[in-house]
């Protein structure tokens, strides 16, 4: 298991007018070197969203997380008008 000393995490939030939902992708830059990006939107909305994602990000690339608090997490949420401009267009891909 690697190490975590700093995670900033990058939410894009995104508004489906027609449905009423709140979608969001995230990329997570940790230690300041390797970035983590969901792969598809994701529903939901929130701090507490936000940051139970990247630790399950994070688990799954080796990272340890369970004694890292979101209180050392940098969060920077942005909102996007369109679904193609979250993360990777919004689709089921891995960058």
């Amino acid at each position: 298991m690697k190490q975590v000393d700093s995670v900033v995490v990058c939410v894009r939030s995104w508004f489906d007018k027609t449905y009423g939902n709140s979608y969001y992708t995230l990329r997570a830059v940790v230690n300041g070197k390797h970035s983590i990006v969901t792969g598809y939107k994701r529903y939901g909305h929130g701090y507490n969203q936000y940051w139970e994602t990247a630790k399950q990000l994070l688990t799954e690339a080796g990272y340890m997380v369970d004694e890292f608090t979101s209180s050392h997490a940098v969060f920077d949420e942005c909102y996007v008008s369109r679904r193609k401009d979250l993360h990777n267009g919004g689709r089921n891909t891995i960058a």
